[in-house]
């Protein structure tokens, strides 16, 4: 019995060994196991935040290429209100301001604006975005040879994730100092036939390489004397809203004329003097004849590069860009046309208005030019070979051509006008400024 009862107390011992020992390889199982479920969970997160993070980034991304690429359209101000047209204050309501793009099938929102770049510069980009009432952001310049910055706002498929970045894009300048004559050849110019060339800016209508045939029944006018350059602050007063963002205004006593004057195609006027026409042959305004307009001291390309801060060859790429580089012939209608536009060969062009004074035209033609009909041109006509006009065809701003121009019959006019020259520098064409990038 003794023997017995000493026999089950061991069993009885080394089974709740066993047990204690297989309740702790359990308890140890699971804590293995809900430890490796832990992670599990805890790499699951970290690479779905990564991959939102991702997302967000190429988001982005693309933002800033969608900002660049709608610089190249028109600059930041398409409709030359004087104001960024994507800007801190409304770029999630404006629609031109909205890119969505698709990666790994997911569908991806971005947002781009515009600020001056001086203010963003010293900001981190978050800060640009949530700074209050977008005082960090500061206001897009639009005038031309200025420095902004593009803001782009990329989120991922489910917006839990978002990502700033933050680029300087530089305005390219397109003109130099721009021609100083309203008609402007290498070769000579014809006016036998009837053109009205008018600039109350400057001291010159026609500057040619070669001769300048005698006048048929045109005619050209400058400033009267009596009106001389006012300070800007004085024309700021006189002309609170001109049209002329730099306030230049010639005034004579208490009259005074502000753009609106300088640029008025009449002429029966006390603010426009006659100097050249077929009476009174070629006065000091048109310079014949001058060797520094002409082969060998200066090529076509050599004209082309003073007038443009770009070769012919980049000039060209940016009208393809933008999808205004035509061949020549009969070109299709340009009417409502603006910046840049190539012509590739001969043409001829027949009526329409091309440029505006706020957005003006570029117009270049790779070889001789046939205009004719009612065409109104606010910008910069050149062409490469001869430029024969008929019709009533207006050219705001300035005529150039390589070869000879030759006024043919209707009422045509050149009417220089610094402004509309001025306005090409308007930022149509910006690049992003290396070194700048940064999403901190």
């Amino acid at each position: 019995m003794l023997c017995n009862s000493i026999h089950r107390t061991g069993d009885r011992q080394r089974g709740m060994a066993t047990l204690t020992t297989a309740l702790m390889v359990l308890f140890l199982i699971t804590i293995i196991v809900l430890y490796a479920g832990k992670t599990a969970v805890f790499e699951q997160h970290v690479a779905a935040n990564q991959f939102r993070a991702a997302q967000a980034l190429a988001a982005a991304n693309g933002g800033l290429d969608a900002g660049l690429a709608y610089t190249q359209k028109g600059g930041i101000d398409h409709d030359g209100n004087k104001n960024a047209d994507c800007n801190w204050g409304n770029y999630k309501t404006n629609a031109n301001c909205r890119r969505t793009l698709i990666q790994g099938g997911q569908t991806l929102i971005a947002y781009f604006f515009f600020c001056d770049e001086a203010t963003t510069r010293p900001l981190s980009a978050e800060a640009v975005l949530t700074t209050a009432s977008g005082a960090g952001c500061g206001t897009a310049g639009v005038s031309g040879n200025v420095r902004n910055s593009v803001v782009a706002v990329g989120y991922s498929d489910d917006g839990s994730a978002r990502r700033v970045l933050v680029q300087g894009i530089s305005a390219a300048k397109l003109v130099n100092q721009g021609p100083a004559a309203p008609l402007s050849s290498r070769g000579s110019v014809g006016l036998t036939g009837n053109i009205t060339i008018i600039n109350r800016y400057t001291n010159f209508s026609v500057w040619t390489g070669l001769g300048a045939s005698t006048w048929g029944s045109g005619a050209s006018y400058l400033r009267p004397k009596a009106f001389t350059l006012q300070t800007r602050a004085y024309c700021k007063t006189q002309f609170p809203s001109s049209n002329d963002p730099e306030f230049r205004c010639f005034c004579k006593g208490s009259t005074c004329l502000d753009h609106t004057q300088l640029v008025n195609d009449a002429t029966n006027n006390d603010y426009s003097d006659l100097y050249s026409d077929k009476k009174y042959g070629n006065n000091v305004d048109v310079i014949t004849d001058d060797p520094n307009m002409r082969s060998p001291q200066l090529s076509g390309d050599d004209l082309f590069e003073a007038i443009f801060t770009v070769t012919k060859m980049n000039f060209k790429k940016i009208a393809t860009d933008k999808g205004q580089m035509y061949s020549g012939g009969s070109v299709p209608s340009l009417n409502g046309k603006r910046e840049e536009i190539w012509i590739e060969g001969n043409a001829s062009l027949n009526g329409g208005n091309i440029g505006t004074l706020t957005r003006p035209a570029a117009l270049v033609v790779n070889g001789n030019l046939t205009t004719a009909g009612n065409m109104n041109i606010i910008g910069i006509l050149y062409v490469t070979g001869s430029w024969d006009t008929a019709g009533n065809v207006t050219v705001q701003g300035s005529a150039i051509s390589e070869g000879t121009a030759v006024a043919g019959t209707g009422n045509n006019r050149v009417i220089y006008d610094p402004v509309a020259l001025g306005n090409l520098n308007n930022p149509t064409n910006s690049s992003l400024l290396t070194g700048t990038w940064r999403d901190w």
